[in-house]
């Protein structure tokens, strides 16, 4: 999976090759994901919708792919110091 500014794609492999007919475009990249997060944000909190370089670090520092969800969740549930996902 690569995900960039505009757009993602998807390749899938069968024994280390691509699979080349196989291979998805989806219409949802970074820009789309930190225009989401200002309006969640404004929504809730605060008018952010002018501060996007301000989201898009919000989005770098703490917005991550998980592994191993059921673990992850637990974590982030967690009121402790070793907790990944908290921002102090």
């Amino acid at each position: 999976v690569d995900v960039g500014y505009s757009f993602a794609h998807v390749v899938p492999f069968v024994e280390e090759m691509p699979v080349n007919h196989a291979i998805r475009r989806v219409n949802v990249g970074g820009k789309l994901l930190t225009n989401y997060l200002k309006e969640v944000i404004s929504y809730r909190a605060f008018n952010m919708m002018d501060e996007t370089a301000l989201i898009d670090q919000i989005k770098h520092q703490v917005c991550t792919t998980s592994l191993d969800f059921k673990t992850d969740l637990v974590e982030s549930k967690k009121h402790t110091k070793e907790n990944k996902f908290r921002l102090e």
